[in-house]
């Protein structure tokens, strides 16, 4: 006597491997869209630590000559030297000098994160 499968089981079978796969791709898209709206966040966090962290050191700079930083098609350039990645835009950028300080404040976006920093700097 041959052992074979029924067709009810045939149908058991396949809706319980549909069922398998329907959940394991819900996961995987859940789990690729949190990664990329973390790597936004991770973006926008870096870049602007970065350009903080890059004014306080050219401080004199900013102060006593604020336009050698200017913004050129949402990327931040200082002497045609590009500041923030290829992944941000930057937007916002304002420098306003009073006496020996200089108020910056700018924006940086990467997918659907946004963020506004800002801060002052002076000489020494």
């Amino acid at each position: 006597m041959k052992k074979a499968f029924t067709l009810i089981e045939l149908l058991i079978y396949m809706a319980m491997v549909g069922l398998f796969l329907v959940i394991l791709t819900n996961m995987l898209a859940t789990i690729l869209e949190t990664q990329a709206e973390s790597a936004a966040v991770s973006v926008v966090d870096i870049d602007g630590r970065y350009i903080l962290a890059r004014l306080g050191y050219d401080a004199n700079n900013v102060v006593l000559n604020p336009q050698s930083y200017s913004v050129v098609d949402g990327n931040l350039q200082v002497d045609e030297v590009r500041l923030n990645s290829y992944d941000s835009i930057i937007s916002g950028w304002s420098v306003t000098r009073v006496d020996d300080t200089a108020r910056v404040n700018f924006s940086i976006a990467s997918g659907d994160r946004s963020r506004t920093f800002s801060t002052a700097v002076g000489i020494r």
